[in-house]
């Protein structure tokens, strides 16, 4: 598409999302200034007075190689963000709705849980933008590397962000739903390497999440054939499995496919032999 006002001019999207009805996007660049990573958001405007269609009100960047960008994911109404970092803990941002255009940092995600996120490969964030994933699937645990790990967040809605608004000091604001961590091969000291790859539904209660190997619940371990996990919340906790399986060339499941019911479809890409590398999920 054009080029609005030159904003996208050495700008190499990793990773994009757009809201329910496709007039705002985000984008993310990790590799930006030196691995410090950027991110854009994209409205588009046809009646604007002066040069109509798409152009960016927003943008934020990262720290020394926080690779900030890595991954993004914005809300249906594309009022909330969710920003993953290479090297840092993911970010809630959220818009104010008013001419200026302001957007604030209203949830640091790490202040709960930078042990296990100061890394992290996939965000998803609810249709109403209440509930996140993040996952890290590098992450160590007992001895034992890239046992990955999901966490899910509730996030309460944030009033009066305007210009002045900044993320509280002290004691988060927001809680922790649930945290998986992924299991151990028999090979011994290898992971299960989950959190690749997120994905929640609209109203955040279906949760899907890849991961590289794949420990059955009869602990057979299926080494480099690649797994999907999607769990029902419950109220209390994502407890009911609905698929947990091998995904790959030792499984009969073909390497690309679609699972779900007709009313929450989960789609699954899988880009390399090993793994799930994108989830996507939607209500029909």
């Amino acid at each position: 598409g054009p080029d609005p006002y030159g904003s996208l001019t050495g700008f190499t999207p990793a990773s994009i999302s757009m809201n329910g009805v496709g007039d705002r996007i985000v984008i993310g660049d990790p590799t930006k200034n030196g691995n410090a990573g950027e991110w854009k958001i994209l409205f588009y405007n046809p009646t604007r007075p002066i040069d109509p269609g798409w152009y960016s009100p927003w943008s934020g960047s990262g720290g020394a190689n926080n690779l900030m960008g890595m991954t993004v994911d914005m809300d249906e109404s594309g009022d909330r963000v969710i920003i993953g970092c290479g090297g840092a803990s993911p970010e809630v941002w959220q818009y104010d709705g008013g001419l200026d255009g302001v957007w604030a940092r209203v949830f640091s995600l790490g202040r709960l849980s930078s042990t296990y996120i100061s890394h992290n490969d996939s965000v998803s964030i609810s249709a109403d933008g209440l509930i996140a994933a993040v996952g890290n699937s590098t992450y160590d645990s007992s001895g034992v590397t890239d046992r990955g790990t999901v966490i899910v967040f509730e996030l309460p809605y944030v009033t009066g962000v305007d210009m002045e608004y900044s993320e509280p000091s002290g004691s988060a604001h927001y809680s922790v739903r649930q945290q998986f961590i992924g299991g151990e091969l028999d090979t011994g000291g290898t992971g299960e390497v989950i959190g690749r790859s997120v994905a929640l539904n609209n109203d955040g209660n279906i949760l899907s999440f890849g991961g590289v190997h794949y420990l059955s619940s009869l602990s057979s371990n299926y080494p480099n054939t690649g797994s999907i996990r999607t769990y029902l919340w419950d109220g209390n906790q994502y407890n009911s499995e609905l698929i947990k399986g091998p995904h790959g060339p030792a499984s009969p499941v073909p390497t690309n496919y679609i699972a779900g019911d007709p009313q929450d479809m989960i789609a699954v890409a899988n880009l390399e032999p090993s793994a799930p590398t994108s989830l996507s999920s939607h209500n029909t």
